[in-house]
């Protein structure tokens, strides 16, 4: 009698081993790393100083980020001493735009900034409208020099 329990028994363990580790993978994925996203970078960090400026004519200081690609995010950390300064993200047409105007703001075309921030610290990230060099222009309008930290996100 023994041997004739002894295979149901078998296939019912065998079961909940089945039932226990499908119900723990499952109860596992949510835990598991998404992947990340393609982005560029900075490769190493860069320190520029950024003069005093006003609301008329801001101090400014531009990191170029040559030949960014339309496919992918780029993404950098920004850091700025002595107060905070504000991030306006240009193509290179609209940058060289604003450059023939003595980088006034109101030289600055209407809606070319890509990302438009004021912070003393975050991480900027912005997708390219179109394949090219980009520029990063960190803008003072207090009477204070600035120190902004651009750095690899």
């Amino acid at each position: 009698m023994a041997g004739r329990f002894r295979r149901p028994r078998t296939i019912l363990i065998a079961g909940i081993i089945v039932v226990l580790s499908v119900g723990l993978v499952f109860a596992t994925l949510p835990l598991l790393q998404h992947p990340v996203s393609q982005h560029g970078s900075l490769t190493t960090p860069v320190t520029q100083n950024v003069g005093p400026g006003d609301s008329t004519n801001p101090g400014h200081a531009a990191l170029k980020l040559p030949g960014l690609p339309t496919s992918e995010s780029f993404v950098v950390a920004v850091a700025v001493t002595n107060g905070n300064a504000t991030f306006c993200v240009l193509d290179d047409s609209n940058y060289t735009s604003w450059a023939s105007g003595n980088f006034a703001f109101s030289s600055l075309p209407p809606g070319s900034c890509v990302l438009y921030e004021t912070t003393a610290q975050d991480t900027i990230t912005f997708i390219p409208s179109r394949t090219g060099d980009w520029f990063i222009v960190a803008l003072n309008t207090s009477q204070k020099t600035l120190t902004v930290l651009f750095s690899p996100a």
